[in-house]
């Protein structure tokens, strides 16, 4: 395309229109709103999630542990990535680094297993890979104005495209083995399948995350072989937002299913109290009300042997088979601490 005389660079299209498309200055085509749209609901439901997190940490089960921190700094940092592209490495790092310390907590029980080398393995290499990728994407370019500008003299040590599809391709591996392995330590527990299916389902939210992975992969190998490459970053970076939100949310999961139960105890007791106070109500009510919201009346007796399951590990460790006596109440409405039905791998 030739460059007319006295007419600002600025003030010219970078390309040339695909073919068949005539350009429009006044009212260009653009996916604003979508970009809006994604934000706005990656951000809410992250936000959701964390405080919800914190709320169930700090004020019911009185626990806070480093995984609760690394996703409380993965939230923050989703809030800067919207605006800060350099901040992508260590905000997913820290989403991440929540998930497996929350394994870490959840199904070691010893150093001496190999469960625990395994996670550190997984933890050590993602915290080294984020480094190097956080120092290339800073440096890449000599001057550092030359990443913006391509148009100033200096050099480049590696592209903007290397870096990005290395560190796609190296979250949808890492993504793969987080996902996996919980669902194959929870099925080495001893108890029924439902259980064993819920847990698992609650694990493999993960999927979420991979597919985000995945897609972000995708949509930024299209960018680099496209000509207009800014029009498909953007695209990225909505599956970058999209990808930090589901890590997010899987890192709190386990944690999330006692605070529900709480809030739904109280908005339950505050909705009978209301419809029990009414006039003309009778004391019948009550347990029409609980039926609506599916609570179950509590029957006592004197027999508590059935209010217990037992767990143990299915393989027994290492000839010493270990049993514990859990509330099957608890159970039901605590987070994953299904650490105490593991004896050493």
């Amino acid at each position: 395309m030739e460059v007319p005389p006295g007419v600002p660079l600025d003030q010219l299209p970078g390309l040339d229109p695909p073919p068949g498309v005539t350009p429009d200055f006044v009212n260009p085509d653009n996916y604003q709103s979508t970009i809006i749209a994604t934000m706005t609901v990656c951000l809410t439901v992250a936000t959701l999630i964390t405080a919800l997190r914190l709320y169930t940490r700090l004020f019911i089960i009185k626990s806070f542990h480093l995984e609760d921190y690394a996703s409380c700094a993965a939230w923050a940092g989703l809030v800067l990535s919207a605006a800060v592209e350099i901040t992508y490495s260590p905000v997913i790092l820290a989403a991440k680094l929540a998930i497996l310390l929350q394994l870490m907590h959840i199904f070691v029980t010893s150093r001496n297993t190999v469960r625990f080398y395994l996670v550190q393995l997984l933890i050590w290499i993602n915290v080294l890979w984020y480094l190097i990728q956080m120092f290339m994407t800073a440096f890449q370019c000599l001057p550092r104005a030359k990443i913006w500008n391509p148009m100033i003299p200096g050099h480049c040590v590696i592209t903007f495209y290397t870096i990005n599809f290395m560190g796609s391709t190296f979250n949808v591996v890492s993504d793969l083995f987080i996902l996996i392995l919980p669902i194959l330590w929870v099925w080495k527990l001893q108890m029924v399948w439902k259980r064993k299916l819920g847990v698992s389902l609650i694990f493999a939210t993960g999927i979420l995350a991979c597919l985000s992975s995945i897609m972000r992969l995708v949509t930024f190998h299209q960018s680099g072989k496209h000509p207009d490459q800014t029009w498909y970053l953007g695209l990225d970076g909505l599956w970058t937002l999209a990808e930090i939100t589901c890590g997010i949310i899987c890192g709190s999961l386990p944690t999330l299913p006692r605070g529900l139960a709480q809030f739904s105890s109280k908005i339950s007791y505050i909705l009978s109290s209301y419809r029990s106070s009414r006039p003309g109500d009778s004391e019948n009510s009550q347990p029409n009300i609980r039926r609506a919201l599916g609570i179950k009346k509590a029957s006592v007796t004197s027999d508590h042997s059935n209010d217990y399951i037992e767990l143990t590990n299915q393989s027994g460790g290492h000839g010493n088979p270990h049993t514990f006596l859990e509330s099957k109440a608890s159970a039901e409405r605590s987070e994953l601490e299904l650490k105490s039905a593991y004896s050493a791998v």
